[in-house]
């Protein structure tokens, strides 16, 4: 991400090159993957109660973004109907 990395979202360029190609989002579905995984380690329902609940925050955090991003980056509309939210192929937008 080099200069375009942030706490908060900001538009600055579509990036549609490395693991962009394929999800809108790489950092976010990377950290859900891992805390799955930690999750799934751990065992235990409160462990997968708590994966969920970070899902349901990083959705929230991504539909904000992709606000942002939409309303200032020309071409963002397009990137998105061709790349998944978080999973592959998955969440493209319509349109």
């Amino acid at each position: 991400l080099d200069r375009s990395f942030s706490i908060v979202p900001q538009a600055r360029a579509v990036v549609s090159s490395g693991p962009y190609r394929v999800v809108r989002h790489p950092l976010y579905a990377g950290e859900l993957a891992a805390a799955l995984g930690l999750a799934l380690l751990v065992g235990t329902a409160w462990a997968f109660i708590v994966w969920l609940a970070l899902v349901a925050l990083q959705l929230y955090r991504t539909r904000h973004e992709e606000r942002v991003l939409t309303a200032h980056l020309t071409g963002y509309a397009a990137y998105a109907a061709q790349t998944g939210l978080l999973i592959p192929g998955v969440g493209k937008r319509k349109g």
